[in-house]
């Protein structure tokens, strides 16, 4: 129950609950514990984890790709967070990118257009600090990323971008998506 407050609502029966998918949380009103209560109450973790996008990505051969979170997924402490891309050539190698930055990498700001180098309309949105190699079936691809139990990451952001090989999208053959801000949170 409201973690910051430090406090317990009153034991009842009765009551009414739901969980508000659009906040994560859960809410409890009234219920009887002898008198009847008319009171409201919610539970929520004070440290939520969040995936929003952010940019955008340049067309292939198969439109623009999209990535997003898996379903149901967020980055929570000691759980996975999965990513999907979709709207990528069948069957292409894609590579991920994961980053601790959105604003800069090796000096240079972000994003970074990427015209100069063959892919017009594409930018560079977060930093490359680590890739992942992987493949698309079918004009889509998922990548999971484990999130280490260790309390430091709580409200840590990392940034998350996918390319894919695509011969006939531009003249490097490579086309990219939007990006991910994960927020790293605690349940």
């Amino acid at each position: 129950w409201r973690r910051a407050f430090n406090t317990l609502p009153p034991g009842r029966f009765e009551a009414a609950a739901a969980y508000d998918s659009s906040r994560g949380q859960v809410l409890v009103h009234g219920g009887c514990n002898g008198p009847a209560l008319g009171d409201f109450w919610s539970y929520a973790t004070t440290s939520p984890a969040a995936a929003i996008g952010f940019g955008t990505g340049c067309s292939g051969s198969a439109g623009v790709p999209k990535l997003a979170p898996g379903p149901h997924s967020l980055p929570w402490l000691g759980g996975s967070f999965a990513t999907r891309l979709t709207n990528s050539p069948n069957n292409a190698s894609v590579a991920w990118l994961l980053g601790t930055s959105r604003t800069t990498w090796a000096s240079r700001a972000l994003p970074m257009p990427l015209a100069s180098i063959g892919m017009p309309g594409c930018s560079l949105l977060a930093s490359p600090d680590v890739i992942q190699a992987g493949s698309s079936q079918n004009g889509s691809s998922s990548w999971s990323l484990p999130v280490p139990a260790n309390p430091w990451l709580d409200g840590q952001h990392l940034y998350i971008q996918a390319f894919a090989i695509d011969p006939s999208a531009n003249a490097l053959g490579i086309t990219s998506s939007n990006a991910l801000d994960a927020r790293i949170g605690t349940k």
